[in-house]
């Protein structure tokens, strides 16, 4: 039998869990039982996204190689922009603050047209709202087509 909802009886048919007989479902029951629910806002669920503990704050991989002062952000999640100060040298900017300066960022960026040039990555200049990643390859300021970073820290 296929469960019903009456909505002029205010009762439920065809509940067959565990034996219960139809009927057993009706209004007053639900109504003892009744459980609660509201609506949970989008927000609601970046928020407890954010909030667990050791999951990253924050993450970004962007172009640095594309025009324009503001990079192209491939994907990405709490982040704002990327700003170029100049070659090699950008500001990650966050969109929710970190609750202070003492936050973890891993970085990585890949190497030049696939030669042995290899790219070393530093990070600078912590505020609660940004930092600066900074690019350096055979002692010269550059700037490479993948960088990443994922932020780590309490928000």
């Amino acid at each position: 039998m296929a469960i019903a909802i009456n909505g002029s009886t205010n009762t439920i048919t065809g509940v067959a869990v565990g034996g219960l007989p139809d009927g057993i479902v009706d209004a007053d029951m639900l109504a003892a039982n009744a459980v609660s629910s509201a609506k949970i806002e989008d927000d609601a669920v970046t928020d407890a996204k954010q909030n667990l503990s050791g999951a990253a704050k924050a993450w970004v991989n962007f172009d640095g190689t594309s025009s324009g002062t503001n990079k192209t952000i491939r994907d990405s999640f709490n982040i704002s922009s990327v700003v170029e100060n100049s070659t090699g040298n950008y500001t990650v900017n966050l969109n929710t603050a970190m609750s202070n300066a003492n936050y973890c960022v891993v970085e990585s960026t890949n190497n030049a047209g696939g030669n042995n040039n290899a790219a070393y990555t530093k990070i600078d200049t912590y505020t609660t709202t940004s930092f600066r990643v900074i690019v350096v390859a055979s002692a010269a300021f550059v700037d490479r087509e993948i960088i990443c970073a994922a932020v780590f820290g309490d928000q």
